[in-house]
């Protein structure tokens, strides 16, 4: 439940989040007082928030609300350290691949789409790698870490979503193959018929042509 409530006030205060009131300075002259449905306090949590992680902040509200879910269901989570990493991972490579590829999407800070994490991972790639490897990169951590901290969840969910269509495409394949070896087969069954009637031919002709030894016999 705490944590559940701990979720509805993050997701309060990043909605209703303005950067034009403090403590953000962003904007000039600043508002008076924070335009926060959770008064100073969530002005403070959403800007640190955001100036940290960006859009991370939004994927960190998410996943606290799945979280909640999983726990007022009764569920318990096994190897905790382990998906604990794997979220970590996902949440850096999601808040880098903000600021590398939108940068200037920000909600409020100035600091980027990708907050202070967001920017590290971004000067570092960049010292690495070029712009297509630091986004095949960022999508292998952030799908090796969605794997574990999910359990192959997301494995689940895409083959629910993309079956349906899987199968109509198979299905289409597979009436397409029986039309091109419907179509084939009259082919082959013609040739198969005229190679036959050849080979009764020749052996009629050798049946009725006379040998050689009984002309010689008969002289």
């Amino acid at each position: 439940l705490l944590l559940a409530g701990l979720c509805v006030f993050l997701a309060l205060t990043l909605g209703t989040y303005d950067a034009g009131a403090p403590p953000s300075t962003s904007v000039y002259p600043p508002a008076a007082h924070p335009h926060n449905a959770c008064g100073k306090i969530g002005a403070y949590v959403a800007h640190g928030l955001l100036s940290g992680l960006g859009v991370g902040a939004y994927y960190l509200t998410a996943s606290l609300g799945i979280l909640a879910g999983v726990l007022l269901q009764g569920r318990q989570i096994e190897r905790r350290r382990l998906r604990a990493l794997g979220w970590t991972l996902s949440l850096i490579g999601i808040a880098s691949l903000a600021q590398l590829l939108v940068p200037h999407w920000s909600p409020g800070p100035t600091i980027g789409a990708g907050g202070y994490v967001g920017a590290l991972g971004r000067a570092w790639l960049e010292s690495h790698f070029a712009l297509s490897g630091s986004v095949v990169l960022l999508l292998s951590v952030i799908g090796g870490g969605l794997l574990l901290c999910t359990d192959y969840v997301i494995l689940t969910i895409s083959a629910m979503i993309f079956g349906a269509s899987a199968k109509q495409v198979g299905r289409g394949l597979s009436m397409g193959a029986e039309t091109l070896a419907a179509r084939r087969r009259p082919r082959r069954a013609g040739r198969r018929s005229l190679r036959r009637l050849r080979r009764r031919n020749l052996r009629r002709v050798r049946r009725n042509a006379p040998s050689r030894s009984g002309g010689l016999r008969d002289l």
